[in-house]
């Protein structure tokens, strides 16, 4: 049996038995997953696997799970700093990698329409864990002021169009994302 990591969940993706082809068999493959599970499927691949010669029966239909593109959020993703940690205006942020991808750090304060910065490149800090440098406000940002850290999880093309700072509105539809941390900036500089 061929077991397959999604989002850190050990997940058996050999259906037992014949299945039918098409759609249907994906949807049962899809559907044997909790409902949770299921909304964070990017796609089902379908792999027939042809028996050795001289073993009986038919072909097994195996279904691959991969990727995750729902804007689920993903707890514990974000490492440091910790939900209402005092921040310095210029500090890092240490999250882990989901699914092979780099992640990339967005920040914004918790006022109305402000947009999210995208933050430094993340770079390695052992396995799987990363660190971006990053700056809650600037000089005039007074102490005090409450910030958002979410971390996501782009494709390598999207990854590319993400460059430190630039600011977006919203954060991108269909990319995995952490659950986001609320900080507090202590001083002005």
């Amino acid at each position: 049996m061929k077991i397959f990591n999604l989002v850190g969940i050990a997940l058996f993706a050999t259906i037992p038995g014949v299945m039918a082809q098409g759609d249907d068999a994906k949807t049962s493959a899809l559907m044997s997953l909790t409902p949770q599970h299921q909304q964070t499927v990017e796609r089902v691949i379908e792999v027939t696997l042809q028996k050795p010669d001289g073993i009986l029966g038919k072909p097994k239909t195996v279904f691959e799970l991969e990727g995750v593109v729902s804007n689920t959020k993903l707890p514990e993703l974000i490492r440091s700093p910790t939900e209402n940690s005092q921040v310095k205006r210029a500090d890092t942020v240490t999250c882990f990698s989901l699914n092979k991808r780099i992640p990339v750090i967005l920040i914004r304060s918790t006022q109305a329409n402000d947009d999210w910065w995208v933050q430094g490149v993340c770079v390695p800090d052992g396995r799987n864990r990363f660190v971006s440098s990053v700056r809650f406000g600037n000089g005039s940002t007074p102490a005090g002021t409450r910030f958002w850290i979410v971390a996501i999880y782009p494709d390598a093309e999207q990854a590319k169009e993400l460059r430190p700072g630039l600011s977006l509105e919203q954060l991108p539809e269909g990319v995995s994302q952490s659950t986001e941390v609320e900080v507090v900036r202590n001083n002005p500089s």
